[in-house]
């Protein structure tokens, strides 16, 4: 049990379960049913500790997918010339503009965009019902 916040000193900690926001690499999320102490004070959330390693597995999970869907803008312009598409083609294909940016690494790929990427180097007959 903990008596203060750590952050404030306040003593009406309240022990209850809520989402707790987490950032990471400018995306965001929500960790659902947080177990923790929160400060009605200052908003600040301790966390309980026999839940710090579910909280650590999620925020984990999290990490590995974000991360799972940054490109190599090598692979990028791998799979775009395995297509034979040259930058304004894939701009066509992809919905996208400046596909260029994507195989320099100055613009991450939209999920989606990555998504595509992976089904074409699969299947790339499909690329021709994407350029019409």
């Amino acid at each position: 049990m903990i008596d203060l916040c750590p952050e404030c000193g306040a003593a009406d900690l309240v022990y209850d379960r809520h989402g707790v926001s987490y950032t990471y690499k400018d995306r965001h999320t929500t960790i659902p049913s947080v177990a923790a102490y929160h400060c009605a004070q200052c908003g600040g959330v301790t966390l309980d500790p026999a839940a710090v390693h579910r909280y650590d597995e999620l925020v984990a999970q999290f990490h590995r997918r974000i991360d799972a869907e940054a490109a190599d803008p090598a692979y990028i312009r791998t799979v775009r010339s395995k297509l034979r598409l040259d930058p304004v083609e894939a701009d066509h294909v992809f919905g996208t503009d400046g596909f260029v940016h994507l195989e320099t690494g100055r613009v991450q790929p939209h999920p989606s965009t990555l998504k595509l990427l992976k089904l074409l180097e699969r299947h790339p007959e499909l690329v021709d019902e994407l350029r019409e």
